[in-house]
């Protein structure tokens, strides 16, 4: 499972806040503390403005090498398949990619690209991406 943290004050949360004490950390320290996740490779901004944050439980290259070897397991080598397929499809059901953030699969493939083991194809709308798996 991957958390979607806010640095937003009005959005408390148990990490943050501690409603017995009337007690939460402030913008600014969340941010501290969120960047020292991201710097880690435990975290991951969702947006340039550091508003919003993904708190990873494996690092992006652990999540690379997983949806690589998840791929060819399934034998989804040479075809092409959507971000959508991985995220709800029927294979990934009881996997670590079952309703992933959108996100986190795109950062993933990305490494995979660098890789030579996978290529993002992009369609006509910003949502129609596809993925192609390499040995």
């Amino acid at each position: 499972m991957v958390y979607k943290l806010s640095t937003d004050v009005a959005e408390d949360t148990a990490l943050f806040a501690n409603q017995q004490i009337n007690r939460s950390l402030n913008g600014e320290t969340r941010t501290l503390l969120l960047q020292v996740l991201v710097k880690n490779g435990n975290g991951m901004w969702l947006s340039k403005s550091q508003s919003q944050c993904l708190i990873l439980w494996k690092k992006l290259p652990e999540w690379a090498a997983a949806l690589h070897e998840w791929a060819l397991s399934i034998g989804m080598q040479d075809a092409v398949t959507s971000i959508e397929e991985i995220m709800d499809g029927e294979d990934s059901v009881g996997t670590d990619f079952a309703g992933m953030p959108k996100e986190l699969l795109l950062e993933a493939v990305k490494i995979l690209e660098q890789q030579r083991k996978a290529k993002l194809f992009k369609g006509s709308s910003a949502d129609d991406i596809g993925i192609k798996f390499f040995a």
